[in-house]
């Protein structure tokens, strides 16, 4: 067992709350160095899962699976990225958090708590939240049973896609200057909601007008005040439309990976940090667990499904379980939330297979 109890800890991008469970969020590249800090300051076997983690992937990454011999060769070695592990620290990262629409569903949840039943009711039809407008395109039957429930499970039947991306909706979208909202709602739709999953960003950002309806305030400053700050999360940075401030909630979300992982902590806390409730177990119990499965939810070759806004996944590569709760962003982020292991991973990369790092790497050596 370990302590962040002074400054060396926390310079690696290690964090903890009054529980003393620690967090990991580094980059790919700096796993080596992160866990040749780490050896130095642990003294026997007993270190906390998410050291344990760091060393598996590093282990993975050099293609040793001796625990012992590795840990004396990270110590050892006289790589750029390993040498005077001592001096080293870990640079502040950002990232672009597609991961963002998870935050959302938190945000929501929030939101949804402290207004009234029918406000927050998320059977409740989309068009009626934004009775502002005084026309939508494209309306009919379909569009009118559109509820919050589709937009946070993906089950739209919106003609709205990614994939290709240029001139897709989604690029469109991000180079509009008008309302971004209104954007969404306007476009066709090509089948019942609820019929089919299919992954929208827009739907996310639909999202993030309707927390702001719901609330009064801005996403980011209601994320500010009721998720970041309680949390102990720090300079996080959004996308925001140039029509009226609104902030991507589909995507452009930047924060740092340990602040990210502060979000998984919460998580896996069920939405309590310390003594205090931030987010309703109710509402992570109920955004947690699975609604589509199999194909087409993307990584469905890895046993996935698909919740609120979250991803599921099984805790052993092949399983049918769903005991891994997972953020997605683009490039290769990922935030890990495994409640069997008492584990939050938090990876930021430019570009890297999250999934198989995982499986692979950080839980084959805690399953050693």
């Amino acid at each position: 067992m370990f302590r962040s109890s002074g400054d060396t800890l926390q310079s690696l991008g290690v964090v903890c709350d009054d529980s003393d469970h620690f967090l990991v969020g580094v980059k790919f590249h700096e796993l080596a160095s992160l866990a040749a800090l780490l050896i130095d300051v642990v003294e026997d076997d007993a270190a906390e899962p998410a050291f344990r983690a760091a060393v598996g992937a590093v282990r993975l990454l050099i293609g040793d699976t001796s625990p012992r011999p590795f840990a004396r060769k990270c110590a050892r070695a006289r790589t750029p990225a390993l040498s005077e592990p001592a001096r080293l620290r870990l640079p502040v990262c950002r990232h672009a958090c597609a991961a963002c629409a998870s935050v959302t569903s938190l945000l929501f949840g929030i939101a949804q708590a402290k207004a009234s039943a029918d406000a927050g009711n998320l059977d409740r039809p989309v068009l009626d939240v934004f009775k502002k407008y005084s026309s939508i395109a494209n309306v009919d039957d379909r569009k009118r049973s559109l509820t919050l429930r589709h937009l946070m499970t993906m089950r739209t039947s919106m003609d709205f896609w990614e994939q290709p991306y240029p001139g897709s909706p989604l690029d469109q979208l991000n180079r509009s200057s008008d309302d971004w909202v209104k954007f969404v709602l306007d476009r066709p739709m090509t089948g019942t909601p609820g019929s089919a999953w299919a992954y929208n960003s827009g739907a996310a950002i639909a999202m993030g007008g309707v927390i702001r309806e719901l609330s009064g305030r801005n996403v980011d400053d209601f994320a500010r005040s009721e998720l970041f700050e309680p949390i102990g999360a720090t300079g996080e940075t959004w996308a925001r439309s140039p029509y009226d401030g609104l902030p991507h909630c589909g995507g452009g979300l930047n924060l740092k990976a340990t602040d990210l992982a502060r979000v998984g902590y919460l998580v896996l806390r069920h939405g309590r940090w310390g003594d205090r409730e931030i987010v309703p177990r109710a509402w992570l119990d109920l955004t947690t667990a699975p609604v589509t499965r199999g194909s087409p939810v993307f990584f469905s070759s890895y046993g996935s499904a698909y919740g609120y806004f979250w991803w599921l996944f099984p805790t052993r590569r092949g399983g049918t379980d769903t005991g891994i709760i997972a953020a997605s962003g683009s490039g290769g982020q990922w935030l890990f939330v495994i409640p069997s292991l008492d584990l939050v991973v938090a990876i930021v990369a430019a570009e890297g297979n999250g999934l198989d790092l995982l499986y692979d790497g950080i839980l084959a050596a805690l399953q050693q």
